[in-house]
This record gives structure tokens, C-alpha cells and sequence, in this order.
């Protein structure tokens, strides 16, 4: 596997000269699915709502600390940008994100000029979201425009329809199509 990056909450991991190696890819997220046991019955009844439970991605990060800095200081500076929750953005998936935060205190290697770190972020919900897209339209008469999506799993959908012209929009129709 070749080393790549992230970004999170808007910084891309290259910032603070972080190197990734990914530790677990999920294909999918584990189906949510409660067992119920019923006496005098062998096996148990499984119960499922559909759903899945939250996505968890490791990734094992090190670095080479700056001149003129401590590992220690340079640590807590990686520390304070991974604390709270934000968007998540993998090199390898360009165009998509996750709403991420990490799950549990990530172990800490350290030596004199570099360190390790192994991260586990928690995805909720467990999908990856596309970045937004914005399509300008002009002109009058009938105009068709397609959104194109790449998604797996059913989702809402926001359409923000913005009129910056002097012609009222009418016989406005939304068609959708799930493959």
C-alpha cells in the first residue's frame, strides 16, 4: 500500500508533514442487528431496522517534527486540529467526505526528532457524503439540466434553486431516477 493523506476540518494532513499508511478500509459498514432469544427454541431471531452502526477507519500517521520545535509541542499542535469533530476527506476518495471525530485517545510513539500515531476516526452516519455541486444555467425557453450522483445508499437530496435574473421561473419539474 502506498502512503497518501487526509484532510480534517480543512487542513489536509501535509500541513503538519504527516505521512498515512490506511491501518483498516471497511467495505461496508456493519449491519445494525439485535438478536432475540426465544425459549425453548434453537438460534435466535434476528431483528434488523435496515440501518447500519458507525463506520471506524484506522490509520496509522507519522511524522518528522520541524527545527526549532519539540515533538512534545508539535503533538499537541496535531492534537488540538484532530479534537473535535469535522469533516473528513481521504486522498484516495477525492470528491466525497465523511462527518468524522476520533473514537478513543490515539497511542502516541515518540522519539527524539519523529513520531507515530495511529488514528481511529468514527463516521456518523456511516456514509460518505459528496461535496456540492453548483450548476449555472441561462437562457430562455425550456432549459434541462442533469445532476449527476454517484452514491450507494438512499439519501436526502437539498436542491437550491437560485433565480439572479428578471424572468420569474415557471412550470419548474423535478424528475429523479435511482439506479
Amino acid at each position: 500500500m502506498t502512503s497518501s493523506g487526509f484532510s480534517f476540518r480543512g487542513i489536509h494532513s501535509g500541513t503538519y508533514g504527516v505521512f498515512c499508511q490506511p491501518l483498516s478500509r471497511v467495505l461496508i459498514p456493519e449491519r445494525r442487528r439485535s438478536p432475540i432469544v426465544i425459549p425453548g427454541r434453537s438460534g435466535v431471531y434476528r431483528q434488523e431496522d435496515g440501518g447500519h452502526d458507525v463506520r471506524r477507519e484506522s490509520i496509522t500517521c507519522s511524522f518528522v517534527k520541524p527545527p526549532g520545535v519539540t515533538v512534545a509541542h508539535f503533538t499537541r499542535q496535531i492534537a488540538g486540529w484532530l479534537s473535535e469533530e469535522g469533516e473528513l476527506t481521504f486522498d484516495s476518495e477525492p470528491g466525497k467526505y465523511y462527518r468524522a471525530y476520533l473514537a478513543g485517545a490515539p497511542p502516541l510513539e515518540k522519539h527524539l526528532l519523529y513520531g507515530q500515531f495511529e488514528l481511529a476516526f468514527e463516521m456518523n452516519p456511516p456514509y460518505a457524503y459528496e461535496l456540492p455541486q453548483s450548476i449555472n444555467t441561462s437562457g430562455a425557453g425550456q432549459i434541462t439540466v442533469s445532476v449527476k450522483t454517484d452514491g450507494t445508499a438512499r439519501t436526502p437530496v437539498r436542491i437550491v434553486i437560485r433565480n439572479n435574473g428578471p424572468t420569474t421561473i415557471r412550470n419548474l419539474v423535478l424528475l429523479h431516477s435511482t439506479v
